[in-house]
């Protein structure tokens, strides 16, 4: 149970950085949060968007491609 309240903090940790545009902090609390399946979606998606901003299209096509389960599903 400890466990998945790190995930949630690190979760809001990152929504914090993110709203402070500190996206490399962001990006660390994103890529720990995103291990935990409640937080998954959210988290992928502000990797993504971070990746982007920072001009890295072939990592925010790698991270779509990686988890392409996810946005099959999504379309369902």
């Amino acid at each position: 149970m400890a466990l998945n309240n790190d995930f949630k903090q690190a979760f809001f940790n990152g929504q914090d950085c993110w709203k402070k545009n500190d996206y490399i902090n962001a990006r660390h609390w994103f890529e720990i949060a995103v291990k935990d399946s409640n937080f998954k979606d959210e988290s992928l998606s502000k990797l993504i968007q971070i990746e982007i901003r920072e001009g890295k299209y072939s990592k925010a096509r790698k991270i779509l491609v990686e988890n392409k389960d996810i946005n099959s599903m999504a379309s369902n």
